[in-house]
């Protein structure tokens, strides 16, 4: 089996090998070598070798892709000059969008720069973000902006840049965002009513948005910091029917957090009184989350809700098992207390001379039906 591995990966690597031209091996050895020259702190050496890679450019994007690492190897060599060469070589081209806004955010940078003043940085920014709105240098753009305004002319104009820039970009997905930025201004001036304004705006109509989930989410902690628990329970339960995001990969990015499902099942067991749905929860968590450290908040919130539901047995049974698999945790100690067992010194409640009468004694096995054990 093992020789038969070894001939596969041997195989395989003659296949990639031997399926490059030699051109393409000579072209990819001095990209690895430029890369190093990089790492090394060689910045203006590594750039001159980017540029002439690119001038070969082996596949259709390196031409553009390579002279951008090669404008951002000059900036960190301070060579502002030679980094401003290089970008109007590329404007004289034809570009995608993606390209094209990439490079007016590396102008906007070398505008930031160079003046004290931050003026034409600003003017190229707020172009980049109207114009290119879906494109991910336009989204960077953002949080550029904000920084260098904040520095340099403080809250009150950055609120007013985005408001201008939130009616310059109308019904886009920037929109969303530039409004998202606007809350923690609101919420920072203590304008509490304004930036819960901004966010039920946002978790009603933005769904499509890359910031629904952060909204939603800050605006369930708002709604929790006001008592008001069952449209926070709503927001998270939003956030939980909307699941995750497919990617190439197959693999998902939850809307709802791990804390966010403790914090429903936390909110159906206590004061909006539905039990059932927090056991449900809480019964799966472990399943879901294996590698999980909050397994054992997860056991401890379904004890709890066992409490509300009045299932006894359940409840004393999800106590002993924190105690059992969870020995050193806080909870563990607070299980020991209800439970009436000796509570030690140690982590956990550990240390403590054994009580004859162990009320866990065949209590650890799970219910009939249940998987609150999952949790664990």
């Amino acid at each position: 089996m093992l020789v038969r591995f070894v001939v596969a990966i041997l195989v395989f690597g003659c296949l990639v090998t031997c399926g490059r031209s030699a051109a393409r091996i000579q072209f990819d050895r001095e990209l690895s070598e430029a890369t190093a020259m990089a790492n090394e702190g060689h910045y203006a050496q590594a750039a001159r070798a980017m540029e002439r890679l690119a001038a070969r450019g082996y596949l259709p994007d390196d031409s553009v892709r390579l002279r951008l690492r090669a404008v951002n190897l000059w900036m960190r060599a301070n060579q502002d000059q030679e980094a401003t060469r290089v970008l109007n070589g590329l404007a004289e081209r034809k570009l995608d969008k993606e390209a094209a806004a990439t490079i007016s955010l590396r102008r906007a940078r070398l505008a930031a720069r160079r003046s004290q003043d931050p003026a034409a940085a600003i003017t190229i920014y707020r172009k980049l973000i109207v114009e290119g709105s879906s494109t991910v240098a336009g989204h960077l753009a953002v949080r550029e902006l904000g920084l260098l305004v904040l520095d340099r002319q403080g809250s009150k104009t950055w609120l007013m840049v985005l408001e201008e820039l939130v009616a310059e970009t109308g019904d886009t997905t920037m929109n969303g965002l530039l409004r998202y930025q606007m809350v923690r201004l609101h919420r920072d001036g203590k304008n509490i009513p304004q930036a819960l304004s901004i966010l039920e705006d946002l978790h009603t109509n933005y769904r499509g948005s890359k910031v629904w989930t952060r909204a939603s989410s800050d605006l369930a902690a708002m709604y929790r910091r006001q008592d008001r628990f069952e449209e926070e329970a709503s927001i998270l339960l939003a956030l939980e029917k909307k699941g995750g995001t497919s990617t190439p990969l197959g693999v998902g990015f939850p809307s709802l957090s791990k804390r966010g499902e403790l914090r429903l099942a936390a909110l159906m067991c206590g004061p909006l009184h539905t039990p059932g749905g927090g056991i449900r929860r809480m019964r799966n968590f472990g399943n879901r989350h294996r590698k999980s450290s909050l397994k054992d908040d997860a056991l401890w919130q379904l004890a709890i809700c066992y409490r509300e539901a009045e299932r006894e047995s359940e409840y004393r049974s999800t106590l002993c098992r924190i105690v059992e698999k969870h020995t050193l945790t806080r909870h563990a100690r607070r299980a020991r207390k209800l439970l009436g067992l000796p509570v030690g010194p140690g982590p956990g409640g550990s240390g403590a001379t054994q009580d004859p009468i162990n009320p866990c004694s065949g209590a650890v096995s799970r219910p009939t039906g249940s998987r609150h054990g999952d949790a664990s």
